[in-house]
């Protein structure tokens, strides 16, 4: 079946206090579009933004050809926040979406994900946060039956052996289905979205009462898109995971997955998270005077601390700290680089 274009969708949220981590965030999510996105560039881009966006990301939006909508939080029905289903909400062009996270970096053509076409499709998550007597419990509330499948979540598959498959490998590797909400692709007329904002609310709800409730099933809403997905596969909906490279992390340069190059977006979570507790106007001002300073203490951060939490708990044979310094020194040149090419102009 031939690749077909589909609508690639970011929720930034500006209208809290992490207004200022959005900004940055679609910020770079935009400028390496333009840079990396190959003929991707032509497809029907969306900023769903929770709240009003700030110039800067409207102009170099306007640069992108990109729609940009404003809409309200969105509130399941225990009161949690799951702004992402916004992004299900604008006009579309194609036949199929592809959701993304803020902070994900295009670094290549993606045209790949096309091969999806037909079928809802997820990245397995980094970690598998959800116990298994968690989901003994969860799919009873949502009157569905536990998944007969298992996955190998990231952190599993650095620790394992090379070959491992999940038909393969024993209990210890293997978690029931768990999915990265940072990414989603699916057909526009799929019932995913009404799904996930009520299954989070209900699976947040009923453990909201017990104390000592882990946050994965309380704030989280990863929890809620499995078990959505799971419902529709049950119903008989087509399902695929998204391949390594169209959902790279660092986690995968650290285990020695995957290089940088081989990678066509990066998830790259945690990113400019700035010191301390300035207001948005004190940031934009430091981010505006020193730019390429909060890149650096950025790269650094992932140096440090992103070695130390992920990779160092790994056993060392599987830890290649190597390519996370390659990657970061590479990575650093891009931000600096877009950043002057890109993002100065429109904060000046």
């Amino acid at each position: 079946m031939p690749q077909q274009p589909f609508d690639v969708v970011t929720v930034p949220d500006f209208s809290g206090k992490n207004a200022r981590l959005f900004e940055l965030r679609a910020l770079f999510f935009l400028a390496f579009w333009l840079e990396y996105a190959g003929l991707c560039r032509d497809y029907p881009l969306h900023l769903a933004c929770i709240g009003p966006p700030p110039e800067s990301v409207r102009r170099l939006a306007a640069r992108c050809n990109a729609a940009i909508t404003i809409h309200t939080p969105v509130q399941a029905n225990n009161g949690q926040t799951i702004n992402k289903a916004r992004g299900f909400e604008v006009n579309h062009q194609t036949d199929h979406l592809l959701l993304l996270d803020t902070d994900i970096l295009v670094l290549d053509d993606f045209r790949a994900m096309g091969d999806l076409q037909g079928c809802v499709a997820a990245a397995v998550a980094h970690r598998a946060r959800v116990p298994h007597s968690y989901w003994q419990e969860i799919y009873p509330l949502l009157e569905l039956s536990l998944p007969t499948d298992q996955v190998i979540v990231l952190c599993q598959k650095i620790n394992a052996p090379a070959a491992l498959t999940t038909a393969t490998a024993d209990a210890r590797y293997l978690t029931l289905p768990y999915y990265n909400g940072g990414m989603i692709f699916m057909p526009w007329d799929c019932p995913l979205p009404s799904l996930w904002v009520e299954y989070v609310g209900r699976i947040a709800r009923f453990f909201r009462s017990r104390p000592n409730a882990i946050n994965s099933v309380l704030k989280s809403d990863m929890a809620g898109l499995a078990a959505a997905i799971e419902g529709l596969k049950q119903q008989g909906a087509r399902f695929k995971t998204i391949p390594d490279p169209l959902h790279g992390h660092w986690l995968h340069l650290q285990g020695g997955l995957l290089s940088l190059s081989q990678i066509k977006l990066f998830h790259n979570t945690g990113s400019f998270k700035l010191p301390g507790k300035e207001t948005t106007a004190t940031a934009t001002c430091q981010w505006r005077g020193f730019g390429p300073a909060w890149l650096y203490h950025d790269l650094k951060h992932t140096l440090t601390r992103r070695v130390h939490d992920q990779c160092l708990r790994l056993r060392k044979r599987h830890c290649h700290l190597l390519n996370v310094m390659k990657a970061s020194l590479t990575l650093a040149y891009r931000q600096q680089k877009l950043y002057n090419k890109y993002i100065a102009p429109v904060l000046s």
